[in-house]
């Protein structure tokens, strides 16, 4: 994905998650109080006004249905993960096309001794470092801004170069991104995850069921995604088949710890207490956990954790 569309992608799902910080019901409220901070200023302008913020939602599930509400389920299910493998140890954080992603500062004052890398395209990267720097007078020491083209140097090598310790423990976080990768873009990043980076290391990310890169409609809003990615003349580059994403990690060296499809994506989040359903989530993707295999598999176990309310007492607030 050209620097600019990942800025404006990145840009639009900041928002998504902004929007839904404000969020009146509290089963919807999405965790991210920094997301309006690293805005430009008409989105962030937009977040202010209750009535663009309605119009923004009406939008999103026109052009892309069911993607506002599994932006917020992704963002609550990601952010629960990475609590469980830093309160279990996990000493580094790898954020992958980091973009506005605002974990490393929303996470600190929890774990104040875990290291973040954020890991992004040089001009994307850049940006970050600015808005950074406005919010808080300086860098934190704790993050680390790589700017990296991995198409010309490994993952594992570029974060070597960052100063990242292939002994320790990390949990690697891809969010949004594997569908725009080409198949040895993920490679290269699960292989940095299995081989160089120390035991207990897992990545959590999402990814597109395979059938949609084949112009598949048949699930739900993947019609208007397939129309949408085609006008844009950025399509969808990878894809895991629904149900074939334990064979497709165990072919490299990991081993599924988690997974959510859109049925248990909409279980977890998207039901009011009575157990009602929210809204639909997107049809064609899903989420899973994967860790260094440590021995024989035995296959991806479909989440049954309840979605965490936002502790923000856990969290950086400015």
């Amino acid at each position: 994905m050209p620097a600019q569309r990942a800025k404006s992608t990145a840009q639009l799902t900041a928002f998504a998650r902004a929007v839904a910080f404000l969020e009146s019901d509290p089963q919807l409220r999405a965790p991210d109080n920094l997301a309006a901070r690293f805005l430009d200023s008409p989105l962030a302008w937009a977040t202010r006004s209750r009535l663009l913020r309605r119009l923004a939602i009406r939008l999103y599930d026109r052009k892309l249905p069911g993607a506002y509400l599994y932006t917020i389920a992704r963002t609550k299910h990601i952010d629960a993960v990475l609590r469980r493998e830093l309160e279990d140890g996990a000493g580094q954080v790898v954020i992958l096309g980091a973009g506005c992603d605002s974990r490393a500062y929303r996470f600190h004052d929890g774990f104040p001794a875990a290291r973040f890398f954020e890991v992004d395209y040089p001009a994307t990267s850049a940006v970050k470092l600015r808005k950074v720097t406005a919010l808080f007078g300086r860098p934190p020491e704790h993050v680390s801004y790589l700017a990296a083209d991995l198409t010309v140097e490994t993952l594992a090598a570029a974060l070597l170069r960052a100063g990242h310790d292939p002994a320790g423990r990390t949990i690697f976080i891809a969010e949004g991104l594997t569908m725009y990768l080409a198949d040895a873009g993920v490679d290269d990043i699960m292989a940095c995850v299995a081989r160089h980076s120390g035991p207990g290391s897992s990545i959590i990310f999402d990814y597109v069921f395979r059938s949609i890169l084949d112009g598949d409609s048949s699930l739900y809003g993947a019609e208007q995604a397939v129309r949408l990615v085609r006008r844009r003349s950025e399509p969808f580059l990878f894809g895991v088949e629904a149900g074939e994403v334990r064979s497709f990690l165990g072919a490299r060296g990991l081993e599924c710890v988690e997974e959510l499809g859109p049925a248990d994506v909409e279980r977890t989040y998207l039901r009011r207490r009575d157990g009602t359903l929210i809204g639909r989530s997107v049809g064609y993707w899903a989420l899973a956990h994967a860790r260094q295999r440590q021995g024989p598999t035995e296959g991806c176990h479909v989440s049954q954790c309840r979605p965490l309310a936002p502790d923000f007492s856990r969290t950086s607030q400015l």
